[in-house]
């Protein structure tokens, strides 16, 4: 949760930071005059975001944001954002370098205001600067790369301890730091198209799935290769895949998936697992040999550059029941179409255990990063996670179903499942269209992408690990009329200077009997818009 103080009647909110930061330990200084933030970390790649919760001594926002930049180049902190408490908060980005700095919060340099950018319409208003990140060309790459490591039994060390705090004081932690953020933000690919487009005239096909680890590959291999419109895609938006877990058989998912598709891949890796998985996934019996786990963008489709966005954390994971270090990425890329077109694709996988509100601020940095590619034709995809509920925390989820029940009651609330835009994900759904992409004729709006079953083992124990058991039978008893199941969508396809055709989805693929994930795959075939935007 974050971490809220006081200091000299000036409420602070630290509502995200790097998850490799204990927040209690990162908010070092405030004075009644100035709202100052200082973090004690080596690593230059730190995204921190600091809220004023109640009125303080600043005149705005802006003085407020330059003064709490003052001890930031000593944290090498690249850039920082910061709001005022109030019921509609605007955040305002400067990378530290548009800022003047002093040695020390007691021996201040002048402060520099940063220089307003000019907006779309030409104003002189404060633009927003995105935190961007590393962007590389995959044509000046070597061919393929596979992400490796030989930590053993130091994860293992690792994973012993129970709170970052002490992780934090571990000295051989302090030594393997560097190798772990190496990991976390580290990629794989292969270059090479075997099978390339059977037809370069058609539209483009995309699918978007959660594959849920690829724990049941051999059923996941089946369903691919019998299912033409995933062995024959053009793109594959893949999520939640491992590499080298004990759980999906110490595979490298990703890389076996674009061998059996015959495309070329890039992995984004997301975390070094310290657990043999979460609540349901504990007793395989497999020890992990790399711990690793990301999402993946397949295609038949030569890819140009790429990045990843690291997305702000709700919780630290380390303390999650399937405690990891790292944070979740969206992966982004531009794929040439023919023709010098590009397509930019984002695969995106929110989290699950928040507010649509953080869901929506996770989604606006990855469309933020997309200005740094060629924006003019952009498909987002992936596990959206839009269940209506907030997940965050117990409080949050009792008022969350009260809400839901007050308004609609229990049918109404299971109808809103299908159609989390309209209500309890609309954040979501604004961070999109405020970005100019749009969800109609992108997706199947009569289709769930995953089913909330009462009836399945796994979900038992994952919902046991969060709600009360009487709740839990509770729901069970509520939910007879349905069966136990109803559907829900999670899981979205929204597009930027694209005309989108026949959007559908697969339900619960299974092969021998065996269903390949929770989550459902979806599908669209996209062809470029005569008005995609210019680059400006």
């Amino acid at each position: 949760m974050p971490s809220v103080v006081e200091v000299s009647g000036v409420v602070v909110e630290v509502v995200e930071l790097d998850v490799e930061l204990e927040p209690e330990e990162s908010v070092v200084e405030l004075e009644p005059d100035v709202v100052s933030l200082v973090v004690e970390v080596d690593e230059p790649l730190v995204d921190v975001v600091v809220a004023v919760a109640e009125p303080s001594p600043v005149s705005s926002p802006l003085q407020a944001a330059q003064r709490s930049a003052v001890c930031a180049r000593q944290a090498k902190i690249r850039a920082f954002c910061f709001t005022m408490g109030g019921s509609v908060p605007t955040f305002h980005h400067f990378p530290v370098d548009k800022c003047a700095f002093a040695p020390s919060s007691r021996d201040r340099a002048p402060l520099q205001t940063p220089r307003p950018s000019p907006n779309k319409q030409g104003s002189a208003a404060m633009a927003p600067t995105a935190i961007q990140p590393a962007i590389f060309d995959l044509r000046a790459l070597p061919p393929q790369q596979r992400l490796d490591h030989d930590l053993g039994r130091d994860l293992e060390r690792l994973a012993a301890h129970r709170r970052r705090r002490q992780l934090r004081r571990d000295p051989e932690y302090r030594d393997l730091r560097p190798e772990l953020v190496r990991l976390v933000r580290g990629f794989a690919w292969d270059r090479e198209i075997p099978r390339p487009r059977a037809d370069p005239a058609a539209p483009l096909r995309a699918a978007a799935w959660n594959v849920e680890r690829g724990k049941r590959f051999a059923a996941l291999r089946e369903v691919i290769a019998g299912e033409p419109r995933l062995i024959d895609a053009d793109l594959l938006f893949l999520t939640e895949l491992d590499v080298g877990m004990g759980r999906s058989g110490n595979r490298d998912v990703p890389a076996e998936l674009a061998r059996l598709t015959g495309m070329s891949y890039i992995y984004a890796n997301q975390h070094v697992v310290l657990a043999p998985g979460d609540s349901a996934e504990r007793n395989h019996g497999v020890a992990n040999e790399l711990g690793l786990h990301g999402c993946a963008l397949l295609s038949r489709l030569p890819i140009r550059r790429f990045t990843a966005v690291t997305l702000p954390e709700f919780v630290d994971k380390f303390h999650a029941q399937e405690k990891r270090l790292g944070a979740k990425r969206a992966l982004i890329a531009e794929v040439d179409v023919g023709d010098g077109a590009i397509v930019t694709v984002a695969v995106v996988h929110l989290d699950p255990f928040a507010s649509a509100r953080h869901r929506a601020r996770q989604l606006r940095r990855v469309l933020a990063a997309t200005a740094a590619l060629d924006d003019r034709h952009v498909l987002v995809g992936g596990d959206f996670n839009t269940s209506t509920y907030d997940l965050g925390s117990a409080p949050g989820l009792a008022l969350n179903i009260a809400h839901k029940l007050l308004r609609f009651g229990f049918g109404g609330t299971v109808r809103q499942y299908m159609k989390p835009d309209e209500v309890f994900e609309r954040p979501v759904f604004a961070a999109l269209a405020d970005a100019g992409l749009e969800t109609a004729g992108f997706n199947d709006a009569d289709t769930g992408t995953i089913y909330y079953d009462v009836n399945d083992p796994e979900l038992i124990t994952k919902t046991l690990s969060y709600v009360p058991r009487s709740l839990w039978s509770w729901l069970q008893r509520r939910l007879e009329p349905w069966g136990g199941v109803v559907p829900m969508r999670l899981d979205w396809f929204a597009g930027r200077g694209l005309t989108p055709l026949r959007p559908a989805v697969l339900e619960r693929p299974s092969a021998g009997g065996i269903q390949v994930s929770d989550h459902n795959p979806i599908f669209v075939d996209v062809e470029l818009a005569a008005d995609g935007r210019d680059r400006d």
